[in-house]
């Protein structure tokens, strides 16, 4: 698909009902979604966020972060968003480089790992959507990871968990 000279992923069937119904409004401000392993959850988490202006966030497991650079680089030629994959460098890098981008007004996603975003204060940051990836991973609903992460992004309006184990 061509939009505006940026060449758009193609989503499978499940995908794009997916996205359809996280954006329709049916979803509120929340949703679940359950896929299978290997069902392009990441390409959907993309999307969706690309469907908002200004900075995003993803959160998922460390030995997930490079999948999210992966499908970037691999489906987007010209994308009209910048994708920060934080794995590199200290909490304290890794907050600072969020900080800028906020400060800047960049159209971006930044993906940080559950163990960093229940570290550096998020909340401090307008995000316009979050999606978690491998949301499994928050644990038990009172889980000091889980409720940390979950307070810091009350504030945010749109948020999708995505996983591909049941609870």
């Amino acid at each position: 698909k061509l939009s505006g000279g940026v060449k758009l992923p193609v989503l499978w069937d499940h995908q794009q009902r997916m996205l359809d119904f996280s954006l329709s409004g049916s979803a509120e401000d929340f949703s679940l979604h359950y896929a299978e392993p290997s069902t392009g959850k990441t390409l959907y988490g993309l999307e969706y966020l690309r469907g908002f202006y200004g900075l995003k966030l993803a959160i998922c497991p460390a030995s997930a972060m490079q999948v999210w650079n992966a499908d970037y680089e691999g489906f987007y030629d010209n994308p009209n968003f910048e994708l920060h994959v934080l794995d590199q460098g200290s909490s304290r890098d890794k907050y600072a480089t969020i900080k800028d981008l906020y400060r800047r007004r960049v159209d971006a996603v930044g993906v940080l790992s559950y163990e960093t975003a229940a570290r550096i204060p998020l909340d401090e940051f307008n995000f316009s959507a979050v999606v978690t990836d491998e949301a499994h991973r928050l644990g038990q609903h009172n889980g000091a990871q889980s409720m940390k992460i979950a307070t810091m992004l009350h504030g945010v309006q749109f948020k999708v968990a995505m996983t591909g184990t049941p609870f």
